[in-house]
């Protein structure tokens, strides 16, 4: 009787939502059928936000925060409900089903990432179910429109590979979420590549604290060339081109040639960081070799090789 009695509330139309739950509470002392509290928990998550109280106490009693294919989940991830979100994923006990429904939804953790408004939600999903969370991938013709909005990546960006899947912590790098990268990063690992992931994306922050642990001539260490909106990464340059030792060799390329070879801005950028102009050793320092044998001098290069105009020829040669 008390089902029947809690269902007919549940299905009486014009009953304002506050006064709903006040002729549940009641009726929640009796024995109510998993179902139709399962119901009633759904039917909470529809218009404003449910008294938290009172979904509390639904489940208590037992109703089930997967019903409907983790709906619950979903709701209060893209409402940011946050204190909602825990009591169910609580009450879901980390099992499995809750996370696989939620991760279905807008909580997916890959939709956290554009929004730094969501990281308390990211955070919870880590709580539910750390290890599976961490290992989720993206492909990257899913990631690319995610990274395209809003305005994250041109649309035309060379990072975006299609092919390529994406693990959720370096997808949060491509993000530029540094609050997201900390959360998910339990323990740094020195010289895995992240160092020039972060130099890469532009995160300054970042790559300050990434040197601490990382070498920046380790070999699966590069020096950015572009950041994720297609500009010379300047920061990121002058933080590590003065760590970076003069005999650091990529495809035989000084740092200083490898610069130019990314164009006039990048290269002023590493003449700036290096202080090249005032450094009386810069001919021996970055002395470059051709297959041929044939050495040049910095300023050598940029007259008799550098694919440059007399302009841009001009701005490097210009004397300290």
């Amino acid at each position: 009787m008390a089902t029947v009695a809690f269902d007919v509330v549940r299905k009486t139309p014009l009953l304002q939502k506050h006064v709903r739950v006040e002729i549940y509470r009641p009726l929640l002392e009796w024995n109510i059928s998993k179902s139709s509290l399962s119901q009633a928990l759904l039917d909470s998550f529809k218009g404003d936000h449910p008294d938290i109280s009172f979904l509390q106490l639904l489940l208590a009693k037992d109703a089930d925060p997967n019903k409907d294919n983790g709906h619950c989940f979903a709701v209060a991830s893209k409402a940011g409900a946050f204190a909602e979100f825990r009591a169910l994923s609580k009450a879901a006990g980390g099992s499995e089903s809750a996370s696989e429904q939620f991760s279905k939804g807008m909580g997916n953790p890959f939709g956290c990432l554009p929004d730094k408004t969501r990281i308390p939600i990211l955070k919870a999903l880590l709580d539910l179910d750390r290890d599976r969370i961490s290992d989720y991938v993206i492909p990257g013709s899913s990631f690319g429109p995610l990274g395209v909005y809003p305005k994250v990546f041109k649309t035309d960006s060379d990072l975006l590979d299609a092919a390529v899947e994406l693990p959720l912590r370096e997808a949060s790098l491509y993000l530029g979420n540094f609050e997201a990268f900390r959360l998910i990063t339990r323990e740094m690992t020195p010289n895995d590549g992240t160092l020039h992931l972060a130099a890469l994306m532009a995160l300054p922050k970042l790559v300050k604290a990434l040197l601490k642990i990382h070498d920046p001539d380790h070999k699966t260490e590069e020096l950015p060339t572009k950041n994720r909106t297609g500009r010379p990464g300047r920061e990121t340059i002058q933080l590590l081109a003065p760590r970076t030792s003069p005999k650091w060799r990529y495809r035989n390329m000084t740092i200083l040639r490898w610069a130019m070879d990314n164009g006039l801005d990048t290269a002023k950028a590493m003449i700036e960081a290096l202080d090249i102009r005032h450094d009386p050793e810069r001919d021996e320092k970055y002395l470059y070799m051709d297959r041929d044998g044939i050495e040049y001098s910095p300023q050598q290069y940029v007259m008799k090789v550098w694919d440059a105009d007399k302009k841009e020829e001009k701005a490097l040669n210009r004397k300290p």
